[in-house]
């Protein structure tokens, strides 16, 4: 939405200055052209609106930003592999996976992190701090992510579909599982025999059978068991 603007006094004898940009020019009515053509998308609250979607924002250099996700613009390159972005920050960012650099430590434990927000989220498991809530129930997440994958419980929806088959799965691991199914990839093996595994779980059960852990306890009696099945079998007893 155009509107016009008053005069800016920029401190040069009859000059005004446009007030979203460092813009300045002789007279009201060249400061008006200006913005016409440099600022259409601005609206009368002052806030930068974009043309293509509801996204909006005080700042013209967070808009310049935003219109590089719609043109498909990443100028800002890797030096070491092709990934490109649209922002400095986001670069900076990735090189960290390059250079192993992690500026974010916890002030309860040791660990350390790339990213202020995997920080933020750690803090989380200390303080038990649990801010996402679902509204059909009383859970409650530390991570946005987990209550994503909750609200599924409640509404059926199983957004990953197997490319082999009809199934459809409600989180991507379960299809990365399912996935094996078909291609028969077994990427989980015993470090003590050949055996390999397409889950890690079944790895864990059969590396068992070398350690004889059994972390499976009876409440009622002693009997102990390598597998959480073979202790319900048992309850059954009592």
């Amino acid at each position: 939405m155009v509107f016009l603007l008053s005069v800016y006094s920029s401190g040069i004898s009859g000059s005004v200055q446009c007030p979203h940009c460092c813009f300045r020019c002789l007279g009201q009515q060249h400061l008006d052209e200006h913005v016409k053509k440099s600022h259409s998308c601005i609206r009368k609250n002052g806030r930068f609106k974009c043309e293509q979607c509801q996204y909006s924002t005080d700042r013209s250099t967070n808009m310049k930003h935003h219109q590089r996700t719609h043109a498909g613009e990443r100028p800002y390159r890797c030096s070491i592999c092709r990934a490109r972005f649209t922002e400095r920050g986001n670069l900076i960012k990735h090189m960290r996976t390059h250079t192993g650099e992690r500026p974010y430590g916890c002030s309860h434990c040791q660990a350390r992190f790339a990213q202020r927000a995997h920080l933020t989220t750690h803090m989380r498991t200390h303080t038990g701090e649990r801010p996402y809530g679902c509204s059909h129930c009383e859970a409650r997440f530390a991570e946005r992510g987990n209550l994503i994958k909750h609200m599924r419980s409640h509404t059926g929806e199983r957004p990953y579909g197997c490319s082999h088959c009809q199934s459809r799965f409600a989180q991507r691991a379960h299809l990365t599982e399912h996935v094996r199914i078909h291609t028969g990839e077994r990427p989980f093996g015993c470090t003590i025999c050949p055996a390999r595994f397409s889950q890690r779980s079944s790895l864990n059960k059969h590396t068992r059978t070398h350690t004889g852990e059994r972390p499976y306890s009876c409440s009622r009696c002693q009997a102990r068991f390598a597998e959480r099945g073979n202790l319900n079998n048992h309850m059954r007893t009592h």
